[in-house]
Protein backbone atom coordinates (compact mmCIF):
# COMPACT_ATOMS: atom_id res chain seq x y z
CA UNK A 1 0.00 0.00 0.00
CA UNK A 2 1.35 3.31 -0.86
CA UNK A 3 1.99 5.85 1.84
CA UNK A 4 -0.10 8.76 1.71
CA UNK A 5 0.28 12.26 3.96
CA UNK A 6 -1.31 14.28 6.60
CA UNK A 7 -3.41 17.29 5.18
CA UNK A 8 -2.42 19.80 7.44
CA UNK A 9 1.37 19.42 7.73
CA UNK A 10 2.20 17.44 5.21
CA UNK A 11 3.76 14.20 7.30
CA UNK A 12 3.58 10.95 5.88
CA UNK A 13 1.06 8.96 7.37
CA UNK A 14 1.23 5.83 8.47
CA UNK A 15 -0.59 2.52 7.06
CA UNK A 16 -4.03 1.74 9.75
CA UNK A 17 -3.45 5.02 11.60
CA UNK A 18 -6.61 7.73 12.50
CA UNK A 19 -4.60 10.74 12.97
CA UNK A 20 -1.19 12.10 12.25
CA UNK A 21 1.77 11.07 14.23
CA UNK A 22 2.73 14.58 13.74
CA UNK A 23 0.69 16.81 14.54
CA UNK A 24 -2.59 14.80 15.68
CA UNK A 25 -4.89 16.25 12.69
CA UNK A 26 -7.46 13.47 12.59
CA UNK A 27 -7.48 11.36 8.89
CA UNK A 28 -10.27 11.56 6.70
CA UNK A 29 -12.48 7.91 6.57
CA UNK A 30 -12.17 5.71 3.55
CA UNK A 31 -15.31 5.05 2.44
CA UNK A 32 -15.71 0.74 2.33
CA UNK A 33 -15.93 0.03 -1.72
CA UNK A 34 -19.43 -0.91 -2.99
CA UNK A 35 -20.31 -3.89 -4.39
CA UNK A 36 -20.01 -3.89 -8.30
CA UNK A 37 -22.82 -2.78 -9.77
CA UNK A 38 -24.41 -0.30 -7.09
CA UNK A 39 -24.33 3.52 -6.52
CA UNK A 40 -24.34 6.36 -3.71
CA UNK A 41 -28.03 7.08 -2.85
CA UNK A 42 -29.04 9.82 -5.37
CA UNK A 43 -25.93 9.42 -7.41
CA UNK A 44 -27.70 10.15 -10.64
CA UNK A 45 -30.07 12.79 -9.26
CA UNK A 46 -26.56 14.80 -8.23
CA UNK A 47 -25.47 14.86 -11.69
CA UNK A 48 -23.81 11.12 -12.02
CA UNK A 49 -25.35 8.31 -14.48
CA UNK A 50 -24.80 4.71 -13.91
CA UNK A 51 -23.15 2.77 -17.12
CA UNK A 52 -25.62 2.77 -19.62
CA UNK A 53 -28.90 4.48 -17.62
CA UNK A 54 -28.58 8.54 -16.98
CA UNK A 55 -26.69 10.05 -19.71
CA UNK A 56 -28.23 8.09 -22.33
CA UNK A 57 -31.82 8.17 -20.63
CA UNK A 58 -31.27 11.98 -20.87
CA UNK A 59 -30.48 12.26 -24.60
CA UNK A 60 -33.47 9.30 -25.23
CA UNK A 61 -35.58 12.14 -23.67
CA UNK A 62 -33.89 15.17 -25.96
CA UNK A 63 -34.15 13.39 -28.96
CA UNK A 64 -37.93 12.69 -28.20
CA UNK A 65 -37.61 17.22 -27.25
CA UNK A 66 -36.16 17.54 -30.18
CA UNK A 67 -38.64 15.88 -32.67
CA UNK A 68 -41.95 17.12 -30.71
CA UNK A 69 -40.43 20.62 -31.20
CA UNK A 70 -40.03 20.32 -35.03
CA UNK A 71 -43.63 18.55 -35.53
CA UNK A 72 -44.90 21.59 -33.51
CA UNK A 73 -42.99 24.13 -35.57
CA UNK A 74 -44.30 22.23 -38.85
CA UNK A 75 -47.33 22.46 -37.57
CA UNK A 76 -47.70 25.82 -36.73
CA UNK A 77 -46.31 26.99 -40.14
CA UNK A 78 -48.72 24.51 -41.56
CA UNK A 79 -51.99 26.09 -39.66
CA UNK A 80 -50.31 29.60 -40.62
CA UNK A 81 -50.30 28.76 -44.51
CA UNK A 82 -54.03 27.54 -43.91
CA UNK A 83 -55.26 30.57 -42.07
CA UNK A 84 -53.44 32.73 -44.57
CA UNK A 85 -55.13 30.84 -47.69
CA UNK A 86 -58.48 30.65 -46.00
CA UNK A 87 -58.68 34.28 -45.38
CA UNK A 88 -57.34 35.42 -48.98
CA UNK A 89 -60.16 32.89 -50.44
CA UNK A 90 -62.80 34.84 -48.56
CA UNK A 91 -61.23 38.15 -49.34
CA UNK A 92 -61.08 37.18 -53.49
CA UNK A 93 -64.88 35.98 -52.88
CA UNK A 94 -66.02 39.10 -51.12
CA UNK A 95 -64.18 41.37 -53.52
CA UNK A 96 -65.11 39.96 -56.69
CA UNK A 97 -68.99 40.36 -55.63
CA UNK A 98 -69.98 36.51 -56.43
CA UNK A 99 -73.30 35.39 -54.65
CA UNK A 100 -71.60 31.69 -55.01
CA UNK A 101 -69.60 31.89 -51.85
CA UNK A 102 -69.85 28.38 -49.80
CA UNK A 103 -69.43 29.73 -46.06
CA UNK A 104 -71.68 27.85 -43.81
CA UNK A 105 -72.57 25.23 -46.44
CA UNK A 106 -71.94 21.72 -45.55
CA UNK A 107 -69.05 21.80 -48.51
CA UNK A 108 -67.44 24.03 -46.13
CA UNK A 109 -68.06 22.37 -42.86
CA UNK A 110 -66.38 18.91 -44.27
CA UNK A 111 -63.15 21.47 -45.58
CA UNK A 112 -63.30 22.33 -41.78
CA UNK A 113 -63.37 18.41 -40.50
CA UNK A 114 -60.62 18.01 -42.84
CA UNK A 115 -58.39 20.78 -41.80
CA UNK A 116 -59.14 19.41 -38.14
CA UNK A 117 -57.92 16.15 -39.00
CA UNK A 118 -54.44 17.31 -39.94
CA UNK A 119 -53.86 19.37 -37.58
CA UNK A 120 -54.96 17.06 -34.75
CA UNK A 121 -52.36 14.12 -36.97
CA UNK A 122 -49.69 17.00 -35.87
CA UNK A 123 -50.66 17.93 -32.60
CA UNK A 124 -51.01 14.28 -31.21
CA UNK A 125 -47.55 13.39 -32.81
CA UNK A 126 -46.22 16.20 -30.78
CA UNK A 127 -47.95 14.91 -27.72
CA UNK A 128 -46.91 11.67 -27.64
CA UNK A 129 -43.05 12.82 -28.35
CA UNK A 130 -43.32 15.08 -25.24
CA UNK A 131 -44.60 12.33 -23.25
CA UNK A 132 -42.19 10.01 -24.12
CA UNK A 133 -39.59 12.49 -23.23
CA UNK A 134 -41.19 13.04 -19.89
CA UNK A 135 -41.78 9.69 -19.22
CA UNK A 136 -37.97 8.24 -19.87
CA UNK A 137 -37.31 11.10 -17.41
CA UNK A 138 -39.56 9.41 -14.96
CA UNK A 139 -37.88 6.81 -13.40
CA UNK A 140 -35.21 9.16 -12.59
CA UNK A 141 -36.96 12.48 -11.52
CA UNK A 142 -40.51 12.12 -10.11
CA UNK A 143 -41.20 15.75 -11.57
CA UNK A 144 -42.15 14.22 -14.93
CA UNK A 145 -44.60 11.63 -13.71
CA UNK A 146 -47.64 13.69 -13.56
CA UNK A 147 -46.94 15.90 -16.62
CA UNK A 148 -46.44 11.76 -18.19
CA UNK A 149 -49.96 11.23 -16.93
CA UNK A 150 -51.85 13.95 -18.14
CA UNK A 151 -50.08 14.14 -21.71
CA UNK A 152 -51.88 10.53 -21.96
CA UNK A 153 -55.01 12.60 -20.66
CA UNK A 154 -54.59 15.07 -23.47
CA UNK A 155 -53.67 12.24 -26.19
CA UNK A 156 -56.93 10.19 -25.16
CA UNK A 157 -58.59 14.02 -25.38
CA UNK A 158 -57.66 14.24 -28.74
CA UNK A 159 -58.53 10.98 -29.84
CA UNK A 160 -61.91 11.00 -28.55
CA UNK A 161 -62.11 14.89 -30.06
CA UNK A 162 -62.09 13.89 -33.63
CA UNK A 163 -65.77 11.71 -33.62
CA UNK A 164 -67.40 13.86 -31.51
CA UNK A 165 -66.44 16.91 -33.41
CA UNK A 166 -67.34 14.80 -36.85
CA UNK A 167 -70.56 13.32 -35.66
CA UNK A 168 -71.52 17.61 -34.24
CA UNK A 169 -70.77 18.63 -37.81
CA UNK A 170 -73.02 16.36 -39.10
CA UNK A 171 -75.99 17.36 -36.96
CA UNK A 172 -75.62 20.72 -37.63
CA UNK A 173 -75.52 20.60 -41.21
CA UNK A 174 -79.01 18.31 -40.63
CA UNK A 175 -79.60 21.03 -38.90
CA UNK A 176 -78.87 23.78 -41.57
CA UNK A 177 -80.28 21.34 -44.18
CA UNK A 178 -83.93 21.20 -41.93
CA UNK A 179 -83.67 25.33 -41.47
CA UNK A 180 -83.67 25.77 -44.90
CA UNK A 181 -84.12 29.53 -45.91
CA UNK A 182 -85.60 30.52 -42.35
CA UNK A 183 -84.08 33.50 -40.63
CA UNK A 184 -84.32 31.60 -36.81
CA UNK A 185 -83.50 27.90 -36.60
CA UNK A 186 -86.85 26.13 -35.13
CA UNK A 187 -86.88 23.84 -32.42
CA UNK A 188 -87.86 21.07 -34.18
CA UNK A 189 -84.84 21.13 -36.19
CA UNK A 190 -82.62 21.12 -33.03
CA UNK A 191 -82.45 17.07 -31.71
CA UNK A 192 -81.69 15.87 -28.49
CA UNK A 193 -78.12 14.34 -29.80
CA UNK A 194 -77.18 17.64 -30.92
CA UNK A 195 -77.32 18.28 -27.40
CA UNK A 196 -75.42 15.44 -26.27
CA UNK A 197 -72.85 16.03 -28.54
CA UNK A 198 -72.63 19.77 -27.77
CA UNK A 199 -71.95 18.14 -23.89
CA UNK A 200 -69.79 15.79 -24.90
CA UNK A 201 -67.49 18.03 -26.46
CA UNK A 202 -67.24 20.55 -23.78
CA UNK A 203 -66.15 17.28 -21.73
CA UNK A 204 -63.55 16.26 -23.91
CA UNK A 205 -62.23 19.80 -24.10
CA UNK A 206 -61.91 20.41 -20.47
CA UNK A 207 -60.32 17.49 -20.34
CA UNK A 208 -57.82 18.34 -23.31
CA UNK A 209 -57.30 21.82 -21.48
CA UNK A 210 -55.79 19.93 -18.41
CA UNK A 211 -54.08 17.77 -20.05
CA UNK A 212 -52.43 20.76 -21.83
CA UNK A 213 -51.65 22.44 -18.71
CA UNK A 214 -49.40 19.27 -17.56
CA UNK A 215 -47.75 18.87 -20.85
CA UNK A 216 -46.95 22.70 -20.40
CA UNK A 217 -45.81 22.16 -17.02
CA UNK A 218 -43.56 19.20 -18.25
CA UNK A 219 -41.97 21.65 -20.73
CA UNK A 220 -40.98 24.16 -18.26
CA UNK A 221 -39.61 21.38 -15.64
CA UNK A 222 -36.96 20.65 -18.33
CA UNK A 223 -36.03 23.80 -18.02
CA UNK A 224 -35.30 23.26 -14.91
CA UNK A 225 -33.87 20.14 -15.01
CA UNK A 226 -31.03 20.70 -17.74
CA UNK A 227 -31.09 24.39 -16.42
CA UNK A 228 -32.03 26.01 -19.95
CA UNK A 229 -34.71 28.68 -19.24
CA UNK A 230 -35.56 28.40 -23.10
CA UNK A 231 -37.23 25.70 -22.36
CA UNK A 232 -39.42 27.60 -20.06
CA UNK A 233 -40.01 30.57 -21.98
CA UNK A 234 -40.89 28.28 -24.82
CA UNK A 235 -43.50 26.91 -22.53
CA UNK A 236 -45.22 30.02 -22.43
CA UNK A 237 -45.27 31.01 -26.11
CA UNK A 238 -46.84 28.16 -26.63
CA UNK A 239 -49.97 28.93 -25.96
CA UNK A 240 -50.38 32.23 -27.63
CA UNK A 241 -51.15 31.76 -31.18
CA UNK A 242 -48.28 32.84 -33.91
CA UNK A 243 -46.00 33.07 -31.03
CA UNK A 244 -46.55 29.32 -30.81
CA UNK A 245 -43.93 29.30 -33.96
CA UNK A 246 -41.32 31.22 -31.67
CA UNK A 247 -41.55 28.69 -28.70
CA UNK A 248 -41.44 25.80 -30.73
CA UNK A 249 -37.88 27.29 -32.30
CA UNK A 250 -37.01 27.92 -28.94
CA UNK A 251 -37.57 24.87 -27.54
CA UNK A 252 -36.29 22.88 -30.71
CA UNK A 253 -32.64 25.21 -29.57
CA UNK A 254 -32.76 24.41 -26.02
CA UNK A 255 -33.49 20.54 -26.72
CA UNK A 256 -30.05 20.74 -29.09
CA UNK A 257 -27.79 22.72 -27.19
CA UNK A 258 -24.73 20.48 -25.94
CA UNK A 259 -24.61 20.04 -22.06
CA UNK A 260 -22.32 19.65 -19.96
CA UNK A 261 -23.89 19.56 -15.96
CA UNK A 262 -27.10 18.35 -16.99
CA UNK A 263 -29.16 17.57 -13.84
CA UNK A 264 -30.70 19.15 -10.84
CA UNK A 265 -31.31 17.47 -8.11
CA UNK A 266 -34.64 16.51 -8.02
CA UNK A 267 -37.57 17.90 -5.91
CA UNK A 268 -38.81 20.70 -5.53
CA UNK A 269 -41.50 23.21 -7.68
CA UNK A 270 -39.68 23.44 -10.77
Amino acid sequence: MSASFCERCGAPRNPGAAFCGSCGAPFAAVAAPLPPGTYPPGFQQLGGFAPGSGAGVEERALRSVTWAALIALVGSIVSLVVLFSGALTLSVDTTSGGSTSSLGSGAELWLELAVVVIALVFVLAEVGLFRSAFRTLAPQDPRFRTPASLALLLLIALVLLLPIYAWTIVLIASVLSCTGSASTIPAACVSGALLAAALLLVAVAIAAFVGYVGLLIGIWRLGSRFQDSRFKVGAVLLIFPLLNLVGAILILLAARAPRTARTRPAGGFG
